[in-house]
């Protein structure tokens, strides 16, 4: 339900397997940019922007399958284009901007945020994070004049930097898990230019696929069937 243009939007739409279906339902104001992932059976949706670019939102939002709830809970502080993925029965987010970019972690258990006194990655936003073999994966971002390319782990509680060559540096990459490795795709370059690359990672090492693709792109959306 993001928007990103001339125009925010604030329209809920569900997917059945072979059609749309535009939900008439109340719910987060129209923003993008905005972090969501699924945790317990519902989805947990955090922040963006408004329809003016400078309005940064901070609220927490749940949907469970018929109905928007506004949680009244604090927070992460008003941010879009942060990394929000599950790992071991909670939702973890990671950095974001708003007036700057943010170095923050933060763990949500489906009843409350708690801000996590760790060590991590720089700051940055538009940093690629999923889960794979019990750890989350961050991969690059940018922190408005730098475009980073390293790569992070998260196992529950410290942040680890691992020293491995890989994707050139990027943000606003797409990455998810596929068949027991992670598939990183495409984003935006250092030089400004968009990529259609593909790579993969196996736990310890990543590898470029040569395979025909979809055209450069960034920020697009994929997910495994």
């Amino acid at each position: 339900m993001d928007g990103m243009g001339d125009t925010a939007l604030g329209d809920t739409w569900l997917w059945n397997g072979g059609a749309w279906t535009e939900l008439c339902v109340a719910g987060p104001s129209p923003r993008w940019l905005s972090m969501m992932a699924p945790l317990s059976g519902e989805l947990v949706l955090v922040g963006g922007f408004g329809v003016a670019s400078t309005t940064g939102l901070a609220e927490t939002w749940t949907w469970d399958g018929g109905r928007w709830s506004r949680l009244a809970v604090s927070g992460p502080s008003a941010r879009g284009g942060g990394s929000m993925a599950p790992l071991g029965g909670e939702l973890v987010l990671f950095g974001g901007f708003y007036e700057a970019e943010y170095s923050d972690t933060w763990t949500w258990n489906g009843v409350a945020w708690t801000q996590l006194d760790v060590v991590g990655p720089s700051a940055r936003a538009g940093a690629a994070m999923a889960p794979l073999g019990g750890k989350l994966v961050l991969f690059g971002g940018s922190n408005g004049t730098t475009i980073t390319g390293d790569t992070w782990t998260w196992d529950g509680s410290a942040w680890t930097q691992l020293a491995v060559s890989g994707p050139p540096a990027r943000f606003w990459a797409t990455m998810v898990a596929v068949d027991g490795a992670l598939v990183l795709f495409g984003g935006y370059s250092a030089d400004e230019t968009f990529l259609s690359d593909t790579w993969t990672w196996n736990g310890a090492s990543w590898t470029e696929r040569n395979a025909p693709g979809p055209p450069a792109r960034a920020n697009a959306v994929m997910a495994p069937f």
